[in-house]
């Protein structure tokens, strides 16, 4: 399997990730974070793309939950930029689903903070976003990546609790740059 994220490691204790601004996101023990871009579905470039980090829920079944404000200030977009395309129904709420391109930045082997060099990978299909309103209380800290992303683009992930290590790629005998 062609690794996108490669012996990324999660921790029994909390820990910090730092974004590009130097500004610190808490992360909670076992909580499995890699980082992320989300862009227009038209975006093709690869390089200057503003990455995040984003949590790995295996009991999130959508593909993706990002509050409005993280969108703004991580991704500097607004739900306006994305186009809806449905509804869907999260804890007894009706919430928008906008269509966005979702990167994921490969990781240097053994560690979640530092990146390998190759070009971020993007989904081989437009996601369905949930952006969880400012007005509305709830939503997430970190951006959520489910259960319904990994099968919709076809991936595959492994979590190794003894090692405390995931990996995830695609299940194609190559890397797909183009």
């Amino acid at each position: 399997m062609p690794r996108i994220i490669r012996d990324l490691p999660f921790f029994k204790r909390s820990t910090v990730a730092h974004l590009p601004d130097g500004s610190a996101v808490p992360v909670w023990g076992d909580q499995i974070v890699f980082w992320a871009s989300i862009t227009l579905p038209e975006f093709r470039q690869r390089h200057d793309l503003r990455r995040f980090p984003v949590s790995f829920d295996s009991g999130f079944t959508g593909e993706f939950c990002i509050r409005e404000r993280n969108l703004l200030e991580w991704a500097g977009l607004t739900p306006r930029d994305l186009v809806r395309v449905g509804q869907t129904r999260v804890e007894d709420r009706l919430l928008d689903l906008r269509a966005a391109a979702i990167w994921i930045h490969p990781n240097r082997p053994g560690f979640r903070d530092a990146f390998d060099g190759r070009p971020p990978y993007r989904l081989p299909t437009t996601a369905e976003v949930i952006v969880w309103p400012s007005a509305k209380p709830g939503g997430r800290r970190l951006p959520l990546f489910g259960v319904g992303a990994i099968r919709r683009a076809g991936l595959r992930a492994v979590i190794n609790g003894r090692t405390q290590r995931v990996s995830m790629g695609t299940p194609w005998g190559f890397w797909p740059f183009g």
